[in-house]
């Protein structure tokens, strides 16, 4: 056999193994973009699955108070019971400052009927409305003598210019306002991965969407040091998104 035969048959073979290891080794190129891949779309498949039922109490400034304790609604004034609000408050697992929640997730501010100068309601006809006797005529008479009680609404003025009740409750306008409620159900099922967009962003809505937007508030203040429930899913997320 001469040099040159020997020369391409050596080359041959070296040709042949290098295919065969390229074909071994195809394989393993493919599996691992899959791998890859699959532990992308893992991080955004994360879910939150809800410990014990809670609440969360907004106010209108955007502060939000997390807890169990009960929320009741007073039936003359259509808002929540003063008692109930400080208790919850004291008791809350978890306290967020004003401007922690968005303007979507608030609710009304509370609007005040006022007060003027002399110290009695700035709206002298709503005041003297339910004065009237039978014949529905004001029954001025009776009441600028004192011979009645204006059936127990005494409009006194409190500090602020507010219009009180004759309990001292400030009047109200636009109840119910103030405070607005959201409950969460023990074994709920909260799934982040829905809520970010193909751009990489967030866009949080309907009460999972407040508890998301809570949860990167928390991350944003202790990372991933506390007891927040999902904390790691969110993380793992916002890695993912490159934040």
């Amino acid at each position: 056999m001469t040099d040159k035969n020997k020369k391409t048959d050596l080359f041959l073979e070296q040709r042949r193994d290098l295919l065969k290891l390229g074909a071994a080794g195809m394989p393993m190129v493919l599996t691992l973009r899959a791998s890859a891949q699959e532990a992308v779309i893992s991080q955004l498949r994360c879910t939150i699955t809800i410990p014990s039922k809670f609440k969360i109490l907004v106010d209108d400034t955007g502060a939000a108070w997390v807890g169990s304790g009960k929320l009741r609604t007073d039936k003359k004034t259509g808002n929540l019971k003063d008692k109930d609000v400080k208790n919850f408050k004291h008791d809350a697992s978890y306290i967020f400052p004003h401007d922690s929640v968005s303007a979507s997730y608030r609710p009304d501010a509370c609007e005040y009927e006022t007060c003027d100068e002399s110290g009695g309601s700035g709206d002298h006809d709503d005041l003297l409305s339910h004065l009237t006797d039978e014949n529905g005529t004001y029954a001025m008479n009776d009441y600028l003598a004192g011979s009645g009680e204006d059936d127990g609404h005494d409009h006194s003025c409190d500090d602020d210019g507010h219009a009180q009740d004759s309990h001292g409750h400030s009047i109200i306008t636009n109840a119910p306002c103030g405070y607005a409620v959201y409950e969460y159900s023990r074994s709920q099922i909260i799934s982040p991965g829905d809520y970010v967009t193909q751009g990489g962003d967030w866009n949080l809505s309907g009460d999972d969407g407040l508890y998301l937007e809570l949860s990167l508030k928390y991350i944003d203040e202790n990372g991933v040091n506390g007891h927040w429930p999902g904390v790691s899913c969110v993380i793992s997320i916002l890695n993912y998104m490159g934040h």
